[in-house]
């Protein structure tokens, strides 16, 4: 067992042993289980890195959220599958969504949210007008 074999905190990066009697000393570099094999990237690209990363957990949440409600559908009704296509993307997209907001730093909005947000609005201008030609 070799002395960088050993378990220290991640914060120990390199351990130096002073030399006796006029002998050279030495660095042992320690490497922990997640740096041996972690890959350099560079700062520039480290965002585009997260994000693709996101994007694609994202995805693979969709699938397996659509393909179990899918599933479920089909067991309920003949063609059920079909008949709650729209019901079950919307389900399967929000929880993407959630996905994609705990591990993406630049996307914060639910287009879901932002659909009823502008429904509001327009019913809003619409009292808005019928109030005005009443007057």
């Amino acid at each position: 067992m070799g002395d960088t074999a050993r378990k220290y905190p991640e914060s120990v990066q390199a351990i130096y042993i002073a030399g006796v009697g006029g002998k050279a000393g030495r660095k042992l570099d320690v490497e922990t289980e997640e740096s041996a094999g972690q890959a350099m990237v560079s700062k520039a690209n480290r965002a585009w890195g997260r994000e693709g990363r996101a994007m694609s957990l994202a995805g693979a949440k969709f699938f397996e959220a659509y393909g179990q409600l899918h599933e479920e559908s089909n067991e309920q009704t003949k063609d059920g599958a079909l008949k709650h296509f729209g019901k079950n993307a919307i389900k399967a997209h929000k929880s993407a969504l959630k996905v994609l907001r705990g591990h993406s730093k630049i996307f914060d909005f639910d287009p879901v949210e932002i659909h009823d947000q502008i429904i509001e609005r327009l019913e809003d201008l619409e009292e808005e007008l019928k109030d005005d030609e009443e007057d």
